[in-house]
């Protein structure tokens, strides 16, 4: 077609005038019409853990008067991004961080992974070394659980053993050992003949994570605001790439907390930092960059998107309050893809959710990425779990080129307006929690600790009601998977080589200054547990709140199967539920695929996908297959005729089985109840409670 022929089109082509533009209104009525009776609010509107109505449509009046629609990308408040350019120059970091408690191996795989595509080194430090306590007896099997076991200068040698330090980033979650580790870092640097200020990363510490996980803290909380001020003040003077305060907001997801709680606690506790930095004489633009922010990201692709966008707007507006400049404003964000949704039956569904939370957390504009490993719940991801993590965000990366468009959610009317709300919602719990005192105040009041507990409970309700679904833990549950087996580490060689190497050899001199005193004492041989021991002199800990325990939501569910997997093991006739239908299969295979649906997650084995012409050779197939249970399954109009006589026959030859009913009639229930049916199976039923109910029932959990 040449031009003149595309002119001519486009002059017969008059879309605006030749048809109308439908209003909301329009929309509505045809909407109505489709519906027939059923409740709009009810059918299309979606209420979220964060107190969010999510509309079915949006339209650009949803975004009219929004001040974040008209914000330029690399300009306060950074909402479309904290660079001019996006991610298109440089991409994200690819910062996974590898689950191997040996610091040898950990080094050789990592060497490996970096050659693969990793492109920063991150890890933490374990349960033991971030928490400055020596291992014994009691406490090994704490050795590398969560972090690498860093105790000695020459344990971190090892690990970054020919690291290019001065060419990757380099991310240490040091927790309450930062000063420790810190000064490795600064020997290890002279070591090499490295400038330490060519470093860039974190060596960072975050107390309230610290708190929030166990409760209590080393030491005083006034001990660690000076060891977190005397870390900023050695990084600004001698390594000006490295951050040194983390606020890991991971710590809410773990416990299922909500994006609105995320936001405020993570920011609450961020405020926290700043005035107890300000009262020891540090300025606001020296303070921020220190700042590393860690959030979680869920499976709500587009609430996640929104979040980190939020982020960015609200940490921009709290230090603009604090006169920061317009680099102080920026916020640097490591995503972390959740554990709390991560499921121990059908984990390879767990590669279909790290890829949507991988997408909402570079789409959202993350500076760093971590994807755990499909199995991260089972045991110690292996190099094939890795590999396809890694590759995850590589495919992104490279294929799917996520990084080609600067703010490829701006203008979205949906994540535009949702991201305005969630701000608007998490500045508002910010607000009523520094009315209480701030962070830490409202900590020991256990507010954000009730907070987290109702969205955990609301996740819960959710998913033992199926108002939301767990592919392959709470519906579609495949009773033929063969789980996937890891074997526990052997911990014993790595406690006894610690242990050989751990002795009494003096305090720390702080005669020539702090860091001047620790690197002296790490070149000694002293280890984080001496060092913390001494610099701290003997303050123990002056804070004691409610802890919150990491969990993952589907927990109980799973626990219930592998209750009555243990239980099929150990006896001949395993625990299964035979269909008793009786009626037309086609007529009946809808009702009979639910029941189905709902019992499978329970591991109890579903016999029988045929129907059966009358309640008599029902009877008899019940009785032959020796099941623990019998579901009745018929219509409505036939249950009234079959069920009582059925019921009643079932108990009369077994007075062990327990009878289901799929449905729940009303009417009838009671009548039910009489003639012998234990359980009725419909749309409202509580799975939890409908499995506990069974296997007591059925003897397999007294």
């Amino acid at each position: 077609m040449v031009n003149g022929e595309i002119q001519g089109l486009e002059k017969e082509l008059h879309l605006k005038n030749d048809f109308s533009d439908p209003s909301r209104e329009d929309w509505r009525k045809e909407v109505d019409k489709v519906l027939k009776g059923a409740p709009y609010e009810k059918v299309l509107r979606t209420q979220t853990v964060e107190g969010i109505t999510l509309e079915p449509i949006y339209t650009k009046e949803d975004v009219e008067g929004l001040a974040i629609t008209e914000n330029i990308p690399g300009y306060p408040p950074y909402v479309r991004s904290s660079e001019i350019y996006g991610k298109v120059k440089n991409g994200w970091e690819i910062a996974q961080e590898l689950d191997i408690c040996n610091v040898e191996e950990w080094n050789q795989v990592l060497l490996q992974d970096l050659m693969k595509g990793q492109t920063t080194v991150r890890f933490s430090l374990d349960e033991l070394s971030r928490y400055s306590t020596k291992p014994t007896e009691e406490n090994k099997e704490n050795l590398g659980v969560h972090g690498l076991p860093i105790f000695l200068y020459d344990d971190l040698k090892k690990a970054l053993k020919d690291i290019a330090l001065d060419q990757v980033r380099l991310d240490i979650s040091a927790y309450d050992s930062s000063l420790a580790i810190l000064g490795m870092l600064k020997n290890l640097s002279e070591e090499r003949e490295i400038d330490l200020n060519s470093i860039t990363g974190s060596v960072s510490m975050d107390p309230i994570y610290s708190l929030v996980s166990n409760g209590s803290l080393c030491t005083s909380w006034s001990e660690m605001m000076d060891e977190m001020a005397e870390a900023c003040r050695f990084v600004l003077k001698h390594a000006k790439g490295i951050k040194t305060i983390s606020v890991d907001a991971t710590i809410w997801n773990q416990s299922g907390s909500s994006a609105v709680e995320d936001l405020a606690f993570a920011f609450s506790t961020a405020v926290n930092y700043i005035n107890e930095m300000l009262d020891r004489g540090l300025t606001i633009d020296e303070i921020t960059p220190q700042f590393i922010f860690s959030f979680g990201i869920g499976s709500n692709m587009f609430m996640e998107i929104a979040k980190l966008r939020a982020a960015r707007l609200i940490w921009s507006q709290i230090i603009e309050q604090y006169e920061g400049n317009a680099e102080s404003q920026k916020i640097y964000i490591h995503a972390k893809t959740s554990q709390y949704n991560k499921t121990w039956y059908d984990p390879w569904v767990n590669v279909l959710r790290t890829t949507t939370e991988s997408f909402s957390a570079i789409i959202g504009g993350c500076d760093s990425l971590n994807v755990t490993p499909f199995d991260c719940i089972i045991g110690q991801s292996d190099e094939f779990s890795r590999k396809i993590a890694r590759n995850q965000q590589i495919i992104l990366l490279e294929e799917s080129h996520l990084n080609a468009v600067i703010d490829p959610a701006g203008g979205s009317w949906y994540i535009e307006s949702l991201t305005q709300q969630l701000a608007e919602k998490a500045w508002e719990l910010f607000r009523e929690t520094e009315n209480k005192g701030g962070m830490l105040e409202a900590l020991k009041q256990g507010f954000p600790q009730s907070k987290v507990n109702s969205s955990q409970q609301y996740r819960y309700n959710n998913l033992a009601t199926r108002k939301s679904i767990m592919i392959g833990s709470s519906m579609f549950a495949n009773q033929n998977e063969k789980p996937i087996i890891k074997e526990s580490t052997d911990k014993t060689e790595l406690f006894n080589s610690l242990l050989k190497r751990f002795a009494n050899r003096g305090q720390v001199n702080l005669t020539n200054g702090l860091f001047s005193g620790i690197s002296e004492a790490l070149k000694q041989g002293l280890d984080i547990v001496e060092i913390n021991k001494s610099i701290r002199n003997g303050k123990l800990s002056d804070i004691s709140i409610e802890a919150l325990k990491e969990t993952h939501l589907t927990k109980e569910l799973e626990s219930v199967r592998k209750t009555v997997e243990e239980y099929n093991k150990i006896n001949s006739v395993p625990a299964k539920a035979f269909f008793a239908s009786v009626g037309s299969f086609l007529q009946l295979k809808l009702r009979s695929d639910f029941v189905a649906n709902f019992i499978l997650p329970s591991g109890i084995i579903v016999e029988n996908n045929q129907a059966f012409e009358t309640a008599e050779l029902a009877i008899e197939a019940v009785k032959a297959s020796k099941a623990l249970m019998a579901v009745i399954v018929a219509t409505d109009d036939d249950y009234p005729q079959i069920v009582p006589i059925m019921a009643e026959r079932m108990k009369a030859e077994n007075p062990n089985i327990i009878v289901a009913l799929a449905g729940y009639p009303k009417e009838q229930i009671e009548a039910y109840k009489n003639s012998g049916v234990d359980i009725f199976i419909h749309l409202k039923a509580n799975l939890l409670e409908t499995y506990q109910d069974i296997i007591k029932k059925a003897g397999i959990l007294s």
